[in-house]
């Protein structure tokens, strides 16, 4: 995997329930949450799903994103997979994050 290099990331390395991974793919940057077994809880055309963490990234770099959440890891896993199925346009996989790591509905 390639590394990139930013105060905010770190490789994936180290993955642990609850973090949020951003993948750098062809179609654009990808965010979702880790919820173990290999799985990422992201939102894909407006619906949030699981998939694996090949499929999200593509098979391309993977990062964690450092910034502290406001939950505990099993809270985080919880809430990503509280929404699966469902549809939350106009927010992104971005906003899905914030809401499950940080229970706000915007950027900050």
């Amino acid at each position: 995997m390639m590394k990139m290099k930013s105060r905010f990331h770190a490789s994936v390395e180290g993955v642990t329930l609850g973090d949020q991974l951003i993948a750098a793919t062809p179609d654009g940057t990808r965010f979702g949450i880790y919820v173990g077994a290999c799985c990422v809880i992201s939102v894909k055309s407006g619906i949030v799903s699981s998939e694996t963490l090949e499929e999200f990234s593509s098979g391309l770099s993977l990062q964690i994103y450092l910034q502290k959440s406001d939950f505990a890891a099993a809270e985080i896993v919880r809430r990503a997979k509280s929404q699966i199925g469902a549809l939350i346009e106009p927010w992104d996989d971005e906003y899905f994050c914030a809401w499950c790591r940080r229970g706000v509905l915007r950027l900050i």
